[in-house]
């Protein structure tokens, strides 16, 4: 059978794709000074590369950046749900083989992925751009042939090298990987900074909620949940933090934000932000202390870390409110938990109000009837503050974002250009790490991490465009030190 040369939505979406490419390419100044100064090189000629991130504009600048440089390139998108359709469009109106669409059905992605193993001349592809494992899983369980002739990955996320590690302690990672997701400039910008401002982007495309006032639970806080509490306690939210790790729960405490457990927040928080890259981090024995129309989100790379079969296992109703975007789900409260300890409390206050005036026992009536209310749980106060015309005593809803898929990519736009042109600078700057024969010996099979002058030129390559000036040691100054003006400067076990 034939290879199809490309497969997307609409090839006439190419015009528009083109010129938010255009408009990327300006937000994007790493990727466009590594064109100037390797483009005329084609430091990359050799290299057959198949890639597997988000399809979206700015992808589509890395693709074009990594042919300029000499790679032959194909693509698909790692999320079933985060192709960008104009900007795939313009890819394939290049003559590049892109395989992906916004929408796809888990045959249609797994296909998509396939069609990229191979080029139209029928040879192999020789290196792997990842985010996430799909791809990379695919060449190492099932094309042994492509494997033997694989000289590395570069993989940008943390399901990806979670994988990864798994192989290498089984002995079965044969190929030199480059752990983008924890160089320096991916993990303090991209994680930090990326994920807080369109996680913002995306939850307010998707509900148009006021975030001020919110009582939000982020799980995990690590870069990325470090990010997300920064930014939404920037517009008035109260933060609690689930933790794992009593380094990050201590950080956490120490920026202000409450440690709880998950079993903790659920019953008080109005928004759920998973940022684990851990399944079932939010389970049904949480659904059932949530609030009414409770929002939950993830931004992790898998849609496993929200319960969502158990959502759709188990409702009475789910409404799809907008396409693949928001879904509310309808759930039958359990008060018999409630009943029975209010039951308990009733008999106990009885019990001790027996020798009271009858002022006091209809004060203490009141009083039990309060103490009964707050013994609930805040789901069913919320439920009777909230209800809508749809929602009884008896039910209440859960809003789900994005299929628990991650809600900045798949809600919105994604990362701003800026921050994608340092982490795409990482997978650039690692592809020739791994193909370019100056650099090749340092790697053997197993994880790396991008060596420290690289991680130092793509900071250096964006500092023009935020106005920033370095200072310049002196000679006495680098002695001193005992470093070279030009760097590196930091050793490769500094923290930033």
């Amino acid at each position: 059978m034939t290879k199809l040369p490309f497969q997307i939505k609409d090839i006439s979406l190419s015009e528009f794709g083109r010129k938010e490419i255009d408009i990327a390419e300006n937000e994007m100044p790493g990727l466009i000074s590594v064109r100037k100064k390797y483009g005329p090189l084609k430091i990359l000629k050799g290299s057959r590369i198949a890639g597997c991130i988000h399809m979206t504009v700015q992808t589509a600048v890395l693709i074009e950046t990594l042919i300029e440089l000499g790679a032959q390139v194909q693509w698909s998108s790692s999320n079933h749900l985060s192709t960008q359709d104009h900007a795939a469009a313009a890819i394939a109106s290049k003559g590049i083989a892109v395989y992906a669409w916004k929408g796809q059905t888990k045959e249609e992605f797994d296909w998509c992925i396939e069609q990229t193993l191979y080029f139209q001349d029928g040879e192999p592809i020789n290196m792997i751009i990842d985010e996430g494992s799909d791809l990379t899983s695919l060449v190492i369980e099932k094309h042994p042939k492509i494997l033997n002739q694989l000289k590395g990955i570069t993989q940008g996320s943390y399901n990806g090298i979670n994988y990864l590690t798994k192989l290498y302690r089984e002995k079965r990672l044969k190929v030199p990987t480059i752990n983008i997701n924890d160089s320096i400039t991916k993990s303090k910008f991209d994680n930090f900074y990326g994920c807080g401002e369109s996680l913002v982007d995306g939850i307010k495309s998707a509900t148009n909620i006021i975030i001020a006032g919110k009582v939000i639970t982020i799980a995990g806080y690590g870069n990325v949940g470090k990010g997300c509490a920064k930014q939404l306690s920037k517009l008035g939210a109260r933060i609690l933090i689930t933790e794992i790790d009593p380094i990050n729960a201590l950080q956490a405490s120490m920026d202000g934000h409450q440690v709880l457990t998950m079993d903790d927040a659920a019953p008080i928080s109005n928004i759920f932000i998973t940022t684990t890259g851990c399944p079932n981090i939010i389970s049904s024995d949480h659904f059932k202390l949530m609030k009414n129309d409770s929002i939950l989100c993830n931004l992790g790379h898998l849609n496993t870390e929200i319960d969502i079969n158990w959502l759709n296992n188990n409702s009475i109703k789910k409404d799809s409110i907008k396409f693949d975007l928001v879904d509310r789900y309808t759930l039958i409260k359990n008060n018999n938990n409630n009943n029975n300890n209010n039951n308990n409390n009733n008999n106990n206050n009885n019990n001790n109000n027996n020798n009271n005036n009858n002022n006091n026992n209809n004060n203490n009536n009141n009083n039990n009837n309060n103490n009964n209310n707050s013994n609930k749980d805040y789901s069913d106060n919320s439920n009777k503050n909230n209800n809508n015309n749809d929602n009884d005593d008896k039910s209440y809803n859960l809003i789900v974002l994005s299929k628990g898929n991650a809600i900045n990519i798949n809600g919105n736009g994604g990362h701003p250009s800026f921050i994608m042109s340092i982490s795409f600078c990482n997978h650039v700057f690692s592809q020739i790490s791994l193909c370019v024969e100056n650099y090749v010996l340092k790697y053997s099979p197993g994880i790396h991490i991008l060596q420290k002058s690289f991680d130092e030129e793509i900071a250096r390559l964006h500092l023009n465009h935020v106005g920033a000036k370095l200072t310049v040691l002196t000679p006495v100054q680098c002695n001193y030190l005992a470093i070279d003006k030009n760097g590196t400067y930091k050793p490769s076990f500094y923290r930033y």
